[in-house]
């Protein structure tokens, strides 16, 4: 019988030209990516932040026609790179839908009839679950979805996938996210759930 350190050293050898004919490829680099936030403040204290963090994808003319039939049934990520990730201390309440506090992964969802668009809330542990990664996320579970109010934007190109989240003045706990690129433009209006704390708050927002 053979010692096992000769064993492991043909079990090595064997493997060593599989291995080197692997194509490894590298991507990545410095690549830029925007932050929305609002922040809600009493009089003495922190009441809430949210933040949304995305990568800035540019529009190109193609996509006009292209992006009318790609995105009818399917999702697909919100930005480039990384995953859009959004961040809140406190729940956050689209329309009778609220969205507890924690991190979740973002993606937007279209039906397909092309005529419900969603953003969608995803649990980061159960997309690596799932194996989806942001080019691919498909197959990542929804935890949940906020349905998106869409429209064209006619004659206005956005260059820059752009997403703001801005407070109303008079009621600083509310206000609408907006995502705009190319000729799209979907949103949705929010409420900061402020619980068991003084709803006298001074609303920023932050881009």
């Amino acid at each position: 019988m053979r010692p096992l350190s000769a064993c492991l050293c043909v079990l090595t050898l064997t493997a060593m030209p599989l291995f080197a004919q692997t194509k490894i490829q590298v991507l990545g680099g410095q690549n830029q990516r925007n932050n929305t936030a609002v922040v809600l403040l009493g009089e003495r204290n922190l009441l809430g932040l949210v933040t949304l963090t995305y990568g800035v994808p540019e529009w190109k003319p193609e996509y006009t026609d292209k992006a009318e039939e790609m995105t009818k049934g399917h999702m697909f990520r919100l930005g480039r790179d990384n995953w859009a990730i959004f961040d809140s201390s406190i729940p956050v309440k689209f329309g009778d839908l609220t969205v507890p506090a924690g991190i979740y992964y973002l993606g937007v969802s279209r039906s397909k009839d092309g005529a419900t668009w969603n953003l969608v809330f995803i649990d980061p542990a159960k997309a690596k679950a799932s194996g989806a990664v942001p080019p691919m996320p498909e197959p990542a579970p929804h935890a949940y979805d906020v349905v998106l109010t869409h429209e064209r934007t006619e004659g206005k190109i956005t260059q820059k996938l752009d997403i703001t989240m801005v407070s109303d003045k008079a009621q600083p706990t509310h206000g609408t996210l907006t995502i705009l690129w190319g000729d799209r433009k979907v949103t949705a209006g929010y409420e900061m759930i402020v619980e068991g704390k003084t709803k006298d708050a001074a609303g920023t927002k932050d881009k």
